[in-house]
């Protein structure tokens, strides 16, 4: 299948002015063309085999990000991208090529390594056709509310760092659905391609940006992306991310997701923003956080006294008490001496006309673990309602909780040696009870033997429903977590 990306030009300029105090963060980086080309490749061989690698080097640069100008990838094949630095490397077979619109993902260090690797008797090519090369960022709009700047780091992990394409601006979000929609402002749209980060490190003490691994960086779906860029109260963008294209996994499963309010907190109520504004050092656009009052809410226009800069525009706004989001921050305007910073209700009628048309509404089904009688009678697992020919997946801890729906696995209790959570996600299809393809009833009963005497186990068990034709991309729906107790 061969494959065009067009270039583009250097971009500098620091996109959302339209607002004197949106608070994108400065430029920190820039788009660099260039033209290289592994020409038409041949593998006549029974052995698959891997072209000579491109070395791209810009010197001084803090990371690197590769464009394409288009390639010829059979199946089987795909561009690899290497980050000499940290090691860390990215496949790009077609399917992902077109999710990140003919993009890698971000790699630290000022040198990359680009090749082809094609299957047996096959033909392709790969054509880079520019880098966006990083620098340190200088301070933003500041909106310190009082003397001293309170912000704290966090290791929140429902917050993404927004990068748009060629290095223009950084902004803050957070997800909000278990089908991966990331909210941020409006203002920060611009460029045409866009990557989350999660689980960011810290900056270089120079300020720089530091790229997390290619497995916490999420491409955007563009077609799901709508905005408005109105001002205080009406500023907001919301798209879906694409399953992270080296793990296959989903944002939401692995970094949780906030739930959303529908209706806003009292006057007063202490509200928490997290984000990536621009600070010193090391904390320069690396994750922090703090809390501050509620001040004012007029229509859909926000007010709070939290601590934010240049960066933080995006970032969820927050009920500390009930940890729902109810804005998105978009505007500084405390000082020293008073002052609030500013955002967007999330009942904002254009946002919430959007998110019904890309949030799905998860469907519930049944999931039971049953066992009639004692020691070495058959254990019952069935699952009822599912969406008809879904693919479900049975996962299972001992580690029992109070789960809450949301976080990784949707709630399901977690913690060191619990390896019977995730083993059921590894097994093939057809493996029962943990991973199955339900017919068109959205049914099934698997019974197993039990397998003698060895006690009392009580577990978390939950139900999860995914389109078979996209993986975990595709999440359909889960049931309630329940707990269970079996005789062995």
């Amino acid at each position: 299948m061969k494959l065009q990306h067009a270039t583009f030009g250097i971009v500098l300029a620091i996109f959302g002015s339209a607002f004197a105090f949106g608070q994108v963060g400065p430029a920190y980086g820039a788009h660099v063309p260039q033209f290289v080309t592994t020409g038409q490749v041949v593998n006549a061989s029974s052995l698959s085999m891997s072209t000579p690698p491109i070395t791209l080097t810009m010197p001084g640069s803090a990371w690197m990000k590769v464009w394409f100008g288009g390639a010829d990838l059979p199946n089987g094949s795909f561009v690899r991208v290497e980050g000499i630095l940290d090691g860390f490397h990215q496949d790009l077979d077609v399917d992902a090529y077109e999710k990140w619109e003919g993009t890698s993902c971000y790699f630290n260090g000022d040198s990359v390594r680009v090749s082809l690797q094609l299957p047996p008797f096959s033909t392709g090519f790969v054509t880079i056709s520019g880098v966006d090369a990083g620098f340190p960022s200088v301070v933003g709009i500041d909106s310190i509310c009082g003397a001293t700047d309170d912000r704290v780091p966090t290791a929140e992990t429902r917050i993404g760092r927004l990068l748009n394409s060629g290095g223009s601006a950084i902004c803050s979000g957070g997800l909000i659905s278990a089908n991966g929609v990331f909210m941020t402002a409006g203002h920060c749209i611009g460029g045409n391609q866009y990557t989350v980060e999660f689980n960011c490190p810290p900056s270089t003490v120079s300020g720089a940006v530091v790229h997390p691994s290619p497995i916490n960086q999420y491409p955007a779906d563009s077609a799901s992306l709508a905005y408005t860029n109105g001002g205080i109260g009406n500023d907001w963008a919301a798209f879906r991310l694409f399953s992270n294209t080296t793990s296959g996994l989903s944002a939401p499963s692995v970094q949780g997701f906030y739930n959303r309010a529908t209706s806003i907190p009292l006057i007063g109520s202490t509200t928490r923003i997290s984000g990536f504004g621009t600070g010193a050092g090391v904390q320069n656009q690396a994750p922090t956080t703090h809390t501050g009052g509620l001040s004012l809410v007029s229509g859909t226009r926000l007010e709070y006294t939290v601590d934010t800069t240049g960066g933080n525009s995006g970032s969820c706004v927050v009920n500390e008490a009930s940890q729902l989001v109810f804005g998105i921050h978009t505007n500084a305007g405390c000082t020293a001496s008073g002052g609030a910073n500013s955002g967007t209700s999330i009942l904002n009628s254009g946002l919430q006309a959007h998110l019904a048309t890309i949030i799905q509404v998860p469907g519930i089904h049944q999931v039971s673990v049953s066992q009639i009688g004692a020691a070495g009678n058959p254990i019952t697992v069935a699952v009822t309602d599912a969406p008809p020919f879904s693919e479900v997946v049975n996962a299972l801890s001992f580690v029992t909780t109070q789960p809450l729906g949301t976080g990784p696995f949707f709630g399901l209790g977690a913690g060191a040696g619990s390896g019977d959570l995730f083993f059921p996600f590894t097994l093939p299809v057809g493996v029962a009870p943990f991973h199955v393809m339900v017919d068109g009833s959205g049914d099934f009963s698997v019974t197993i033997p039990s397998a003698g005497s060895f006690g009392t186990f009580t577990f978390d068990i939950v139900s999860i429903a995914f389109n078979p034709s996209i993986g975990y991309a595709g999440y359909l729906g889960r049931s309630a977590v329940v707990r269970a107790t079996i005789v062995l």
